[in-house]
């Protein structure tokens, strides 16, 4: 029964990484062209194609050194066992 499942899912995560790979592709010509007609927004029967923006930001060396410093003392907590533990169960797949 594993290996019928298996055999399932990671045909499954093939495809899965192909259509990613062409939405992201088909995304980018989407912009494009939106950019390129001055449209935010275009409505179809297939639904609404909406073009947003995310924002990211990078940070001085002082926030980095104050990241660093909480990344420090999460493992420390983490080895006096004042962090508490939250497990979560999954399936990984590799193809």
């Amino acid at each position: 029964m594993l290996d019928k499942h298996t055999a399932q899912l990671a045909a499954l995560v093939a495809k899965q990484k192909a259509i990613e790979a062409e939405i992201v592709e088909l995304k980018l010509k989407l912009i494009d062209e939106m950019k390129a007609s001055d449209i935010a927004s275009y409505k179809t029967d297939y639904g609404t194609f909406t073009m947003g923006q995310r924002k990211t930001y990078l940070y001085t060396d002082d926030v980095k050194k104050l990241e660093d410093a909480v990344k420090i003392k999460k493992v420390e907590e983490e080895e006096k066992g004042l962090a508490q533990v939250k497990v979560s169960e999954f399936i990984s797949v590799r193809v």
